[in-house]
């Protein structure tokens, strides 16, 4: 049995609903489960689609790879999913190493509001995946 990486994004919601943790800690921890959720799931369909198992060590595609041939597609769905998925890796990375933060981001972890915001964005994407055409991306990353 498989995890499903959709769960990551319903985790995600309900960290930002859970009052007795700190608002910060809960907005830096929900913004790690929108850009998983996308991550894992985009993985899951170039995998499904190419006929290769999801589970185990040996299903590796590196995180900027895969957002690098998203960009470098001839495919418009993949170039927007590319811009969705490297801006929540943005904010993932920042809410995960950055505890000072400056410039645009020293007040975004205030507000549980705004990982909520980047989980329903992680969530429409994924309701778009079975829409998008994969095949480009099929053996080659």
């Amino acid at each position: 049995m498989s995890f499903d990486p959709k769960l990551f994004a319903k985790i995600g919601h309900s960290i930002t609903r859970q009052g007795n943790f700190d608002k910060e800690a809960r907005t830096r921890t929900a913004i790690g489960r929108a850009y998983y959720a996308l991550f894992l799931s985009i993985r899951t369909e170039v995998r499904t689609l190419e006929g290769k198992a999801i589970h185990g060590r040996e299903d590796q595609i590196d995180h900027g790879a895969l957002k690098n041939f998203l960009y470098l597609a001839k495919n418009t769905d993949l170039n927007n999913l590319a811009r969705t998925l490297d801006e929540l890796y943005e904010a993932r990375r920042q809410a995960d190493y950055v505890l000072e933060p400056i410039g645009r981001w020293e007040r975004y972890y205030e507000s549980p509001r705004n990982a909520k915001r980047l989980l329903m964005r992680a969530e429409a994407e994924i309701r778009r995946l079975p829409n998008i055409d994969f095949t480009e991306m099929v053996g080659k990353i």
